[in-house]
């Protein structure tokens, strides 16, 4: 046994004569070291951001400047708001009043919100952040909470529990919590609420922007884990691996140069005693810069960013083995051709080669995911079922089974190309699936099917409505933004919208009118 360990020991003293042990773990350390500064900080998010908090500045302008006189609360906000803010709000204020919203006509029978007037969002709004900036100055001063403004009035929980706890005695933070909580009170909701807590993330003792966000600490882990798991996978392993190949590939070749066989072979040990020797000299070797890197980069995780994820352990025999497997072709290529760069050639191809199954596996398995029945439902005549994008199949009774080629095409050919390519990559947007609705009265059907690939009508539905048992759909139009149900009642067909709203469809009389309809006028919510 002596012998057989004698050569594993070999392996390292060869790495530490030509440095390569040294060079790698220096590598390895100039990395730990590199990101041992990065960390966050949790603290409790106060401050107002432009257009996330602030989404319509019209409207919370016109809101301060109304209730100024009347609510003391606003009033008090306003008037320690700049000059310069107060003049831009009574501006807006009396833009708004002096000018009204145009009507949009609906392509729907339902109604739907009314688009924001100019288009989407802007990515910029000056006005905004120069609101944001004046508002956050109001959260900063110590003295804007009045207890006798807000005797009697309704606070949350949070804002509750800091204010019986005492306002002299909170912390600075906890203050400006505490302002942000009443003033989002105050002008909710044309002033969107913070979140619970924010992350600041630091690099030694300065502060990285980019990097903080408004979250929590364990939801940081949950996005960081996948994140980081990510970046192991496609990254730190393959580079790892290819350089753990490439230092070990001359492990073997070595072996067959002149007198070097002759040598090994004078001890008792046997030819393929010392193949596995030489194996797990490599293993052992590559094994202990893993074992370095991997706890050096679970110890920064731990202890700088919170995150203490087992599975980074588990990371080390994971690589360890991937290798093994690596290193075996590299070994019996080394073997049979006895040349360093064949044995770093063909370990690459073969790398390449698994990569490869490994992807287009991935890929089925996505499309095989995204294309999973989620709901089904009886349409008089016909079984119909949903998949996540809500493509319609029907259930074919003579073969038992889901019939998807003759399920009713809702989008155009080329969304349904685009669809049936985008399944392979990625988990498909998580729209709300509607499940079709049958009138058994009048025996129609009606269904609807999301927009996928119009950036104009992200995530808007369409309505489609069928009279025979076919189901030969025609288009209705659009319905309101985030539909989540139809409901036959007997007033008719009820859609249940993503804002809580209820909306009676007012059908076509026929096809026909359906087909010429170019402009449909919308109906009214029904009464209670």
């Amino acid at each position: 046994m002596r012998p057989y360990l004698a050569i594993i020991k070999d392996a390292f003293r060869a790495a530490l004569a030509t440095r390569v042990l040294y060079v790698l773990l220096f590598l390895i350390t100039v990395v730990l070291v590199v990101v041992a500064p990065l960390h966050v900080y949790e603290t409790l998010d106060w401050q107002i951001v432009g257009l996330e908090h602030i989404p319509d500045t019209n409207a919370l302008a016109k809101r301060v400047v109304d209730q100024r006189e009347r609510q003391p609360i606003v009033g008090r906000i306003f008037d320690r708001l700049p000059e310069t803010v107060r003049a831009d709000l009574q501006q807006k204020s009396q833009a708004t009043d002096e000018k009204t919203e145009p009507q949009q006509d609906d392509e729907i029978d339902a109604p739907r919100r009314p688009r924001r007037r100019g288009g989407p969002p802007r990515r910029f709004d000056q006005a905004a952040e120069d609101l944001a900036k004046a508002l956050n100055a109001i959260i900063e001063q110590k003295d804007f909470y009045d207890a006798e403004l807000w005797k009697g009035k309704f606070l949350n929980a949070e804002a509750q529990q800091l204010v019986d706890t005492g306002v002299d005695q909170l912390s600075e933070i906890q203050r400006k919590r505490l302002h942000r909580l009443l003033i989002t009170a105050a002008l909710a909701p044309d002033l969107q609420p913070a979140s619970s807590t924010y992350l600041d993330t630091y690099y030694a003792i300065w502060r990285v922007p980019f990097l903080s966000a408004p979250m929590t600490l364990q939801q940081f882990g949950q996005n960081a884990t996948a994140t980081i798991s990510f970046i192991f996978d496609k990254f730190v392993l393959s580079i790892g691996l290819f350089i753990a190949i490439l230092v070990t590939s001359n492990m073997i070749p070595e072996t067959f140069e002149p007198g070097s066989l002759n040598l090994l072979l004078s001890k008792p040990i046997h030819r393929w005693g010392l193949l596995v020797s030489k194996f797990l000299g490599g293993c052992a070797f590559v094994s202990l810069l893993a074992v370095y890197l991997f706890l050096g980069i679970w110890l920064w995780l731990g202890l700088a960013i919170g995150i203490w994820d087992r599975a980074m352990l588990w990371s080390i025999p994971l690589y360890i083995l991937v290798f093994a497997i690596y290193f075996s072709v590299s070994v019996l290529v080394g073997v049979i051709y006895r040349s360093a760069v064949v044995s770093v050639i063909l370990t690459a191809l073969f790398w390449a080669f698994c990569f490869t199954i490994g992807t287009v596996y991935g890929m089925l398995n996505v499309k095989m995911e995204n294309e999973r029945l989620v709901r089904a439902v009886d349409l008089g005549d016909q079984v119909v079922a949903v998949d996540a994008v809500q493509r319609m199949f029907i259930w074919n009774k003579d073969q038992q089974q889901w019939d998807s080629r003759i399920k009713p095409t809702f989008n155009d050919p080329g969304q349904e190309v685009g669809i049936g390519i985008a399944m392979f990559f990625g988990e498909m947007p998580p729209f709300p699936v509607v499940t079709p609705s049958y009138d058994p009265a009048q025996q129609h059907s009606f269904a609807m099917s999301a927009s996928i690939f119009d950036p104009e009508s992200m995530g808007q539905q369409k309505l489609y409505w069928a009279t025979d048992p076919a189901l030969t759909f025609t288009n209705l139009g659009v319905v309101p933004q985030a539909a989540m149900q139809l409901l036959h009642t007997n007033q008719g067909m009820i859609l249940v919208g993503g804002d809580g709203a209820f909306y009676r469809l007012a059908l076509p009389k026929s096809l026909a009118d359906a087909e010429s309809a170019s402009s449909p006028t919308p109906t009214s919510p029904p009464t209670n």
